[in-house]
């Protein structure tokens, strides 16, 4: 069965250039990696509407409550890891130095009990 993520591509523009919203992968595997650990804010959804996953995580993953009625059908795109990723839009001037992250405890490694 493949997987299903969807997540929200905010952007803006400032005099004159796009900048966009990305969120850096956390997790002990993603600490001390940069290349490659940016991505939307997105998350994986089996039964409910992927407008609803999107909105739901990027409030998890940035602190911003948004609106599904500010967003817009971009796309979906199956990824090389066969997940079907599904992406809205919205053209939004959230204040970055006030994003905050959920966080949650994860044993690592896996199976390292203290």
């Amino acid at each position: 069965m493949m997987k299903h993520s969807a997540g929200v591509l905010a952007y803006k523009i400032e005099n004159n250039q796009l900048k966009v919203l990305l969120c850096h992968m956390g997790g002990p595997y993603w600490q001390n990696v940069d290349i490659g650990a940016w991505s939307i804010p997105k998350g994986e959804f089996q039964k409910e509407k992927a407008i609803t996953t999107a909105t739901r995580e990027f409030q998890e993953e940035t602190g911003f409550n948004i609106d599904q009625k500010d967003l817009k059908f971009l796309g979906s795109k199956k990824q090389p890891s066969n997940k079907l990723v599904t992406i809205f839009s919205t053209n939004h001037d959230f204040d970055v130095s006030k994003a905050k992250s959920n966080t949650f405890i994860k044993e690592w490694p896996k199976d390292n009990y203290i």
